[in-house]
C-alpha cells in the first residue's frame, strides 16, 4: 500500500499538507462546540443575550466545521483521482511491454481487474485514508488531552473504551482483507467469463448457447464469499 505514495506528486504531498491543516482546525471546531452547548445550558436561566451570542458563536464553528469537511472532501478526492490516473497510465504502459508468455501467466481477467477494479479500490483507500485515517487519530488524542484536562479520573475509562475499539478494528481488518482476497479471485472470474461471451459472441450464437452462458454467468456471479 505505501509503494503507491512515490507516485505522489509535490502538488499531492501539498494538498495532504491542506488536508492535514483543515482536519485540526476541524477537530479543534468539533470540541469547541460542546463546550457552547454548556455555556447555552448555563446562560438560560440569566439572561436571553448571552444565550444567542453564545448560540452565534456556536453557530460559526458548526459552519466552520462543515467548511473544512467540504474543504476535505474536495482535495482529498482531487488527489486521489490523480493518483488513480497515473496508476492506470503506469499499469496500461507496463502491460503494454508484456510478451504473449508474461500475459498468458497473468491471465487476460486478471489483468483487466488490476487495471480497473483494484485502481478504484486504491482510489477508495486513499481518500479514506486523507479523510478518516487523519481525522479519528487526531480527534482521539485531542479528546484524551480535552478529558484529562476536566476530569483525571475519566482518562483511564476513556483508553480502555479506546483499547477495545482498536481490538474490534483490527479483527474487522483481519476479515475484511481475507473476503478481500477471495473477492479479487471472484471478480477475476468474473471478468474471464464475460470477456468469453463478449469476444465469442458469434459462436456463442451460431450454436445457440445463449443460456448455457447465461448459467455460466450466473453461476460465477452468485458464488459466495
Amino acid at each position: 500500500m505505501f509503494k503507491i505514495f512515490k507516485y505522489f506528486r509535490w502538488q499531492d504531498w501539498l494538498g495532504a499538507l491542506a488536508v492535514l491543516g483543515l482536519t485540526l482546525f476541524e477537530v479543534f471546531c468539533d470540541l469547541k462546540m460542546p463546550e457552547y452547548m454548556v455555556k447555552i445550558l448555563s446562560n438560560v436561566t440569566v439572561g436571553i443575550k448571552d444565550v444567542w451570542i453564545q448560540g452565534l458563536y456556536l453557530l460559526g464553528f458548526v459552519m466552520a466545521s462543515i467548511l473544512s469537511s467540504i474543504l476535505i472532501s474536495y482535495i482529498a478526492s482531487k488527489i486521489s483521482a490523480g493518483l488513480s490516473k497515473r496508476l492506470r497510465k503506469t499499469i496500461f504502459e507496463k502491460v503494454g511491454t508484456f510478451s504473449m508468455a508474461e500475459i498468458n501467466k497473468f491471465s487476460t481477467a486478471s489483468l483487466i481487474t488490476r487495471s480497473t477494479n483494484d485502481i478504484s479500490q486504491i482510489q477508495h483507500a486513499v481518500t479514506m485514508m486523507l479523510k478518516m485515517f487523519l481525522y479519528a487519530p487526531i480527534m482521539a488524542v485531542s479528546a484524551i488531552i480535552k478529558i484529562t484536562n476536566l476530569n483525571t479520573t475519566l482518562t483511564w475509562t476513556t483508553f480502555i473504551f479506546i483499547a477495545i475499539m482498536f481490538v474490534f478494528l483490527l479483527v474487522i481488518m483481519a476479515l475484511i482483507v481475507r473476503k478481500f482476497n477471495l473477492m479479487q479471485k471472484q471478480t477475476d472470474a468474473l471478468n474471464s467469463v464475460s470477456r468469453e461471451n463478449l469476444t465469442g459472441i458469434r459462436v456463442v450464437r451460431a450454436n445457440n448457447a445463449e443460456k448455457e452462458q447465461e448459467n455460466k454467468f450466473k453461476t460465477v456471479n452468485d458464488q459466495e464469499t
